[in-house]
């Protein structure tokens, strides 16, 4: 596999995986709803989890700045593992948490249909990220205005990105 091919499969793998994060992020109230959006654009403090384990530090701390240079305050808050950040991601109290997509779609797939369920993660990223998508879709559906309201981007107009969240 070329380098150039291979460094497309992991920005899409990872731009995948940030998309889900913030899928999943969505469970809980908006900042107007919690009463932390300050300012007249409404941005307010983002709390990035990680898992206690250095590389899920590293990335929560890169999500952080990226937020923070987008004008959002932002917070880490480490959390040992997934079985208690996820609870706290449906709770609002935390935001977002970079994860890995067959982890996570095996921990969903295991808490939506049991722990005797099928694998649904392969060596096939868009198949893996597919049945993702499915398990997280509850959450999802019942949650994104979380996100949209939350990740309020400048005017594209004045020639600035967004950053890449959902």
């Amino acid at each position: 596999m070329s380098s150039t091919s291979r460094a497309a499969r992991t920005a899409l793998v990872a731009g995948t995986v940030v998309a889900l994060a913030a899928g999943l992020a969505a469970c809980g109230q908006s900042l107007e709803e919690k009463g932390g959006a300050n300012g007249k654009d409404g941005k307010g403090e983002i709390v990035i989890g990680s898992a206690g384990f250095t590389e899920s530090k590293v990335l929560a701390e890169i999500y952080s700045r990226i937020l923070a240079d987008a004008g959002y305050r932002t917070r880490v808050q480490t959390l040992a593992n997934r079985e208690l950040y996820e609870p706290a991601l449906e709770k609002g109290q935390i935001d977002v948490v970079p994860e890995y997509a067959s982890t996570l779609a095996e921990f969903l797939n295991a808490k939506v249909n049991g722990s005797k369920a099928e694998p649904v993660a392969s060596s096939d990223i868009d198949k893996t990220v597919t049945a993702l998508g499915k398990l997280a879709g509850p959450r999802d559906s019942k949650c994104c205005r979380r996100v949209r309201r939350r990740i309020r981007t400048p005017s594209r107009s004045a020639g600035n990105s967004p950053p890449s969240t959902a």
